[in-house]
């Protein structure tokens, strides 16, 4: 905490706590990549428009009673000094199966949360991308699948030489690109 006990004010923190924050409530890119489908079914809007408004309410709710359960069972002396996730100290206390399903979790979900960025930059990348100079749809789709294979490349470089991070991009995520694509485009667009 900064200003208690002597601690210095860390800007990076910030950047850390907010990126994180706004990423996990962000609704999961899932809703962007449906939105094609959905308008075509409901062209005013309202079906996306609610359903994106559920998975909020259902985001939050979950997060919530998972917080809670997690603060309920752990003591916060415990919670303050851990430096990874919950999951080791709630094993502790809950039992060893907590790590196989917080494994499982954790694998699947990254996984998930990978395959929507991965669609939501190929979208992105897809849209842009002027029809009359790209007459194939061939050579269209491998432009705009290229930026993914060229990140899925700097994470291999990343890995492999021990730069990686595994808040690093999840706070730029969540502090740049989640009010870029959540925010921004969407107020553009209507």
């Amino acid at each position: 905490v900064p200003f208690v006990q002597g601690t210095p004010f860390d800007a990076s923190i910030l950047q850390l706590i907010l990126g994180v924050i706004l990423g996990a409530y962000f609704g999961h890119t899932s809703a962007a990549n449906v939105a094609k489908v959905v308008l075509r079914r409901d062209p005013s809007g309202r079906a996306l428009l609610w359903g994106n408004v559920m998975a909020q309410v259902t985001a939050i709710l979950l997060y919530s009673l998972w917080l809670l359960a997690v603060n309920g069972s752990i003591d916060h002396e415990i919670l303050a000094a851990t430096d990874g996730t919950a999951l080791i100290p709630l094993s502790d206390v809950v039992g060893p199966m907590v790590l196989g399903f917080g494994t499982i979790f954790v694998v699947l979900g990254m996984g998930l949360g990978s395959i929507h960025f991965s669609m939501a930059l190929y979208n992105i990348v897809y849209e842009l991308l002027p029809r009359h100079h790209f007459p194939n749809a061939k050579h269209r789709f491998w432009i705009a699948v290229l930026p993914v294979f060229l990140s899925v490349l700097l994470i291999e470089y990343l890995l492999f030489t021990n730069q990686e991070s595994f808040t690093g991009p999840l706070s730029f995520v969540g502090v740049i690109t989640v009010p870029i694509l959540g925010g921004i485009f969407p107020m553009l667009m209507l």
